[in-house]
């Protein structure tokens, strides 16, 4: 046997095998963009099912989901938003939310005290300001008081019964 006939018979073999690894390949590669087209389809709608993807991408996506989810809860308004906030939030998001209620009630609670301090403090200086006027009243009524009572020849001011009752009344 010669090599040109080994090359006849084995040339034709080596080409079907060479064909058939060449198509192998090329269907492997056509189910694996099948099932990442599927894993891509199955990723972009909101509540579509992730079996067709590999877990680490399942990870991710559940994770994104849950993100986006935290986002629209977070949007909601805090009187119907706090318990979706509770539902699909991660826990340190919700320790965030909470330290800033706590410190939204901690502003409002000093804001409360601070308004009746202001209230109180007005309150006194009002008082303050009526006692002043009447202490400036009862001082300019004592003077009229002395300015009209009998005057003695030498200057002296003599203040009889009358004029120390209406002196002593407030």
């Amino acid at each position: 046997m010669n090599w040109l006939s080994l090359i006849k018979i084995a040339g034709p073999i080596a080409a079907a095998i060479a064909l058939f690894a060449l198509f192998h390949s090329w269907s492997a590669r056509g189910t694996e963009l099948a099932a990442r087209h599927a894993c891509d389809k199955a990723i972009s709608t909101p509540i579509g099912d992730l079996k067709p993807c590999p877990a680490p991408v399942t990870r991710l996506a559940w994770a994104a989901r849950a993100a986006t989810d935290c986002d629209a809860a977070l949007d909601l308004p805090a009187a119907t938003g706090g318990f979706a906030v509770r539902q699909v939030c991660s826990a340190p998001v919700k320790r965030v939310i909470a330290e800033r209620d706590a410190a939204a009630a901690e502003r409002d609670n000093a804001l409360q005290v601070k308004a009746e301090a202001e209230q109180d403090r007005d309150a006194s200086i009002a008082r303050a300001e009526a006692r002043g006027q009447a202490h400036n009243d009862k001082v300019t009524n004592d003077a009229q008081i002395i300015q009209s009572a009998p005057h003695a020849g030498d200057g002296t001011i003599h203040c009889d019964a009358e004029c120390l009752r209406r002196l002593a009344t407030p």
